[in-house]
């Protein structure tokens, strides 16, 4: 009779963030958020606080955000942008340097500093970038290792 295990999933904490309007003792408007399941338990929670809850509602997501993830259409900008300022003579470093700075998108931004960072410490370019294979994949890493 053969045994078999089942892996456990983690439970997804699937959380909302919320935005309240509620009046304190002296009748002073309080304004707050709260990540909670449902609207239900943030009105019990701001209740519990001691507050007189006048309005609660899902906090709204910025129209335009700097925190998208990294795509391959960025992976292929940056390699591009690189191969450019190397040609024109520029060092790895002052390259990475100037391509984090000029980045849009904040994960990016953190990835090519990172990259950069390892490049400076003594890592090469490929070994850098192959300690982010979730972003360079190893034809991508094993290129850069031949150039």
């Amino acid at each position: 009779m053969a045994i078999t295990a089942t892996a456990k999933k983690k439970p997804k904490d699937d959380k909302i963030i919320f935005v309240y309007d509620a009046k304190n003792k002296d009748g002073k408007i309080v304004k707050g958020e709260m990540s909670a399941h449902n609207e239900m338990i943030v009105r019990a929670e701001v209740r519990r606080l001691g507050l007189t809850v006048i309005k609660v509602r899902k906090k709204p997501k910025p129209l335009f955000s700097n925190t998208a993830s990294i795509n391959a259409k960025d992976i292929a900008v940056l390699a591009r942008q690189l191969a450019t300022m190397m040609q024109a003579g520029l060092p790895i470093v002052q390259a990475l340097d100037i391509m984090a700075q000029s980045a849009e998108k904040v994960p990016m931004k953190e990835l090519i500093s990172t990259v950069k960072n390892d490049v400076e410490s003594g890592l090469t370019l490929a070994d850098a970038m192959d300690k982010h294979r979730k972003y360079f994949d190893e034809l991508f890493v094993n290129l850069v290792r031949a150039g």
